[in-house]
């Protein structure tokens, strides 16, 4: 292989890597992923986005190498989480230097889906680092035999010895190593390091190109640079923080260095919380075009690329704050005593303060209104206003000042409400109320037009005479209320009507007629009174009468309608009460008497008797009232009494006994008194107690007993035995001394 360095300038100073890069493309899935660009430089980040996926489903990553680096041992296996969208993205894999010349396959294989989605990109950039910079060279050859030359940049301060190996720059006099690889026409791959021929370090600035050659076995390289110098961001990007509505912010840096471009970047909730670039931002300053409150938070920064690098900028927060609308509640004006809820209903506000040719349709919900009106605030109160409520209006760019609107009281109409009268009013009426009322509530004045018929007395129809008059009632008016329209109305005053009402009467046959009463409504006029009197029908002797009218009258002023009642004679009650009589068992009946109430008409009398109940023996027997009687003009009511015959009670008394201890007992005797009704007698036997040792016993009644007729009272006696009396006479006995005793007999 030939491994001459050819400088088209005549000075090689530096060391390169040739990167060939490849790209591939590929399309046509329901889910997709892709890279932000086809080619990278080491030190880059490959952006991975995709769309299609399930929501919130994990896609993996798997990195396929053709060649796969020697040195690369490290699992490049990575995996994102898809949004709500079905979007995905990942920004964590970093393009190394052992990539230089490494096609990728980029698999994405969805963990729930089972999906997969394919791409493809490349590390086909030139680059080649020094102990003080480095070279980029970013070119793309393809295999044929004609030269292909792309431009560069390099740094200044180049110097490489050897790979590995890191020298010192001495006197700009350095030996430079290049490593080149390519594929040439007939499918050879070159891969070898070149010397370079000279030790001249290269003014920065000046060109170089580059030639790469495939030949069989051999390879020419040549060089054309420019100076390169990094990007460093000098001015960094400020926070912005505007009112809705004011002009739009601009962020901007300034840098220094060889810039190649810009893109800005925003991370907002709406990507995640990550960075994603802005389509179109790729200049030195980004205007974010009619931002809204929403956007308060969203952070920017700006991405500076060049000498195949790139440098990030300090983030930027926009602040958006709300504009300020002023809502002016509507004048109103009320009529007095309006109700509050009617004002507060009546509510309207206008708008004022809009931008960006918006208008109310912005603005939700609704507002409510307090008032400083009430019901009784007076006509003509200055001061007086309706509040706009604006919690319950919504929008999302602007907040809400509430300005208050006037409420003018004037003062209120007002009604009469006035019923007919009475079509006809009678002499003799009270004064009266006509009823009319005021729907302001204030009082009502009143006039007669005929007043000798009726004149108006503190608010009220007093009546004078009969007649025909008119009663107007009118409202002047106050403050709060216009005068009323007058309302009219009639009224007859007519005859009085006096109902006459006879009250019953009754008397007992015997007795004097009593005063023939009446009642009679409505009272008369003062100074009215009755003549004549009422009279009744009939005689003297029971019976059913009526109490007529008779010579009753009054004076022409009044009609009387009599209604007339009974008179009726009845018959005397007379309450006959039998004496209670009693007779002890055997005696005769003692005569039947009796009392009575009250006394008899002069010249009548009872005729018959009174009887009893019962027959002769022990009992509770009755008074009847027998063959007793009055004649018909009375009404005899009588009342019965007892007729007792009480038991006769009967006095015994035993008769002491005694006997000598071994006697037989003597017959058991008694007295008694009274007398025997005749026919009776005593039945069973008296009795003693004790046994027939000496003792004080008792003689009792034992079975002796009379009819229930009787009550036998029985007293007691003594029954004693006494001692037998012995006479014991002993014999005389004698014995010889010494002798035993004799028996003592």
């Amino acid at each position: 292989m030939d491994r001459t360095l050819l400088n088209a300038k005549g000075n090689i100073t530096s060391v390169f890597l040739v990167f060939i890069a490849l790209f591939f493309s590929f399309s046509g899935w329901t889910q997709t992923v892709t890279t932000d660009k086809d080619d990278y430089a080491p030190g880059e980040y490959v952006i991975i986005t995709g769309t299609g996926w399930e929501p919130g489903e994990r896609v993996d990553f798997t990195f396929e190498e053709t060649p796969k680096p020697e040195t690369c041992v490290n699992s490049h296996d990575y995996f994102a989480t898809s949004d709500a969208n079905g979007n995905i993205y990942y920004d964590g894999f970093l393009i190394k230097d052992n990539h230089i010349g490494v096609a990728f396959v980029l698999t994405a294989t969805g963990q729930t889906s089972g999906k997969t989605a394919v791409t493809e990109f490349t590390d086909g950039n030139v680059r080649v680092k020094t102990n003080t910079g480095f070279i980029s060279v970013e070119a793309t050859f393809s295999s044929t035999t004609n030269c292909n030359t792309a431009q560069g940049n390099i740094t200044s301060g180049i110097g490489t010895s050897n790979p590995g190996t890191t020298v010192g720059v001495a006197d700009k006099d350095e030996r430079l190593f290049i490593r080149a690889s390519a594929t040439n026409s007939l499918g050879n791959q070159f891969s070898s390091w070149f010397t370079s021929e000279s030790y001249t370090t290269p003014d920065p600035g000046k060109p170089y190109e580059i030639c790469l050659v495939g030949k069989n076995g051999t390879m020419d390289l040549t060089a054309n640079y420019a100076a390169c110098n990094v990007p460093n961001i000098t001015t960094q990007p400020t926070a912005k923080n505007i009112t809705y509505g004011d002009a739009d912010p601009t962020f901007s840096v300034t840098s220094s260095g060889t810039i190649s471009g810009y893109q800005w970047q925003v991370m907002s909730t709406e990507n995640g919380a990550n960075w994603s670039n802005i389509s179109g931002a790729t200049s030195s300053s980004y205007k974010v075009v009619s931002p809204t409150v929403d956007m308060t938070g969203y952070q920017y920064r700006a991405v500076v690329s060049g000498c195949n690098t790139s440098v990030n900028s300090n983030a930027a927060t926009l602040t958006v704050n709300k504009k300020v609308l002023t809502i002016t509640a509507d004048n109103q004006t009320v009529p007095y005593s309006t109700a509050v809820s009617t004002v507060i209903g009546a509510g309207s506000y206008v708008v004022t303060g809009f931008v960006n040719n918006e208008t109310a349709s912005v603005i939700g919900g609704s507002a409510t209104y307090t008032t400083t009106y009430t019901a009784t605030t007076n006509a003509g109160t200055s001061g007086v206003t309706i509040t706009p409520v604006i919690t319950g209006l919504i929008t999302n760019n602007y907040s809400f000042t509430p300005v208050n609107g006037a409420v003018t009281v004037s003062k209120a109409n007002q009604t009469i409400t006035f019923g007919a009268l009475p079509l006809t009013k009678m002499y003799g009426d009270g004064d009266f109320a006509p009823g009319a009322s005021a729907s302001s509530g204030l009082s009502v004045n009143y006039s007669s037009s005929n007043t000798s018929v009726a004149t108006i007395l503190s608010g009220q129809i007093h009546i004078v005479n009969a007649g025909i008059t008119t009663i107007t009632a009118s409202q002047p008016g106050n403050g709060n209320y216009n005068p009323a329209i007058s309302v009219d109305q009639s009224f007859i005053v007519g005859k009085l009507n006096i109902q006459v009402t006879a009250d019953a009467q009754t008397k007992t046959y015997g007795d004097a007629d009593p005063s023939l009463t009446y009642g009679f409504s409505p009272a008369l006029v003062s100074g009215d009174s009755f003549s004549g009197t009422l009279s009744r029908t009939g005689d003297e002797n029971v019976g059913n009468y009526a109490i007529e009218q008779g010579s009753l009258a009054l004076s022409s002023n009044y009609i009387l309608n009599y209604t007339g009642a009974a008179f009726d004679i009845t018959q005397l009650t007379i309450a006959v009460t039998a004496d209670a009589q009693t007779k002890t068992y055997g005696d005769a009946d003692p005569l039947l008497t009796y009392g009575f109430s009250p006394a008899l008409v002069s010249g009548d009398s009872f005729s018959g008797t009174l009887s009893r109940t019962g027959d002769e023996n022990v009992g509770n027997y009755l008074v009847e009232q027998g063959s007793l009687a009055l004649s018909s003009n009375y009404i005899l009511n009588y009342t019965g009494a007892a007729f007792d015959i009480t038991q006769l009670t009967i006095a015994v008394t035993a008769d002491a006994q005694t006997k000598t201890y071994g006697d037989a007992d003597p017959s058991l005797t008694y007295g008694f008194s009274p007398a025997l009704v005749s026919g009776d007698s005593f039945s069973g036997s008296l009795s003693r107690t004790g046994d027939e040792n000496v003792g004080n016993y008792l003689v009792e009644q034992g079975s002796l007993a009379l009819s229930s007729n009787y009550i036998l009272n029985y007293t007691g006696a003594a029954f004693d035995i006494t001692q037998l009396t012995i006479a014991v006479t002993a014999d005389a006995q004698t014995k010889t001394y010494g002798d035993a005793d004799p028996s003592l007999t």
